[in-house]
């Protein structure tokens, strides 16, 4: 029978009256948190913007859908979608699409946060990007945000072909009061 090493523990009994040393328990790793939800405006300083561009990825570039993004720049609708954020967004798994619209958050500074939203040109209905808040997830947005930015989005549709009619005029300022 072998004797164990002087100063290292033996794991196995050497003789029947002889106890293992117990072996110290490794701290455990921290594991992230699960999250219920995400406020993009507290983890991404979206109450900086300044400018919302929208990018029609529908749209064929020489309609000037790529090229020529849709803005919105009042700041009273920048308030109120901001606002309409200001919660934790459920998530969800990354739902494997191409998505039919990015929104460019623009903050003071001119810095962009730029996030995909929806794969269904009529009723888009999440948010992602590619920050590292993400970690393979969606946001669901609220149905407020949504709202706010449909006559925005119907506007960005310049060519009928595209599966909605052209609207050249801004877009009304929808009213949620």
């Amino acid at each position: 029978c072998t004797q164990p090493t002087p100063g290292y523990p033996s794991a196995i009994p050497t003789s029947p009256s002889q106890t293992p040393t117990p072996m110290p328990t490794p701290e455990p790793t921290s594991m992230p948190e699960a999250r219920d939800g995400v406020n993009l405006v507290e983890a991404l300083g979206l109450d900086a913007t300044t400018r919302i561009d929208i990018l029609n990825l529908m749209q064929p570039p020489a309609a000037g859908g790529n090229a020529d993004a849709d803005a919105i720049t009042d700041p009273a609708m920048l308030a109120k979608i901001i606002a309409s954020l200001d919660v934790a967004l459920p998530l969800r798994e990354r739902t494997p699409c191409d998505a039919v619209f990015v929104l460019r958050f623009r903050l003071e500074g001119d810095k962009p946060q730029e996030f995909d939203y929806g794969c269904n040109p009529g009723a888009p209905d999440f948010l992602r990007g590619y920050q590292s808040l993400w970690s393979g997830q969606e946001a669901l947005t609220p149905a407020s945000f949504d709202a706010l930015m449909a006559p925005y989005l119907r506007a960005s549709f310049r060519n009928p072909a595209n599966g909605m009619p052209p609207d050249e005029t801004p877009p009304a300022t929808p009213s949620l009061d």
